[in-house]
């Protein structure tokens, strides 16, 4: 800033703008329903609709990111067990 101007016009702006913005982020808060006041109004067959749906979409991404890695600890127990089965080979169990 040059050394003539009065700062106080520019932390006026600032002021209102942070209030301004304060407020918003208050209003914005009060209007966010809370989960108990959206589940309050629907009947019991939208939830249970919903509620399927989601566990579905949970099943199905667990499902997705599980597979490859369930696949490879599947295979090889497989093969473990038929080498163990045809040559005994492979990992043993110790007896007790």
């Amino acid at each position: 800033m040059s050394e003539g101007r009065d700062p106080a016009p520019l932390v006026g702006l600032v002021d209102a703008l942070v209030r301004e913005r304060e407020e918003n982020a208050r209003r914005a808060q009060e209007e966010v329903p809370v989960l108990t006041e959206v589940l309050d109004g629907a009947p019991p067959t939208v939830l249970e609709a919903g509620a399927q749906a989601l566990a579905e979409e949970i099943e199905r991404e667990v499902l997705r990111r599980i597979m490859p890695e369930l696949h490879d600890v599947v295979r090889r127990a497989v093969r473990e067990a038929v080498l163990q089965a045809f040559a005994g080979v492979g990992r043993r169990t110790p007896d007790r």
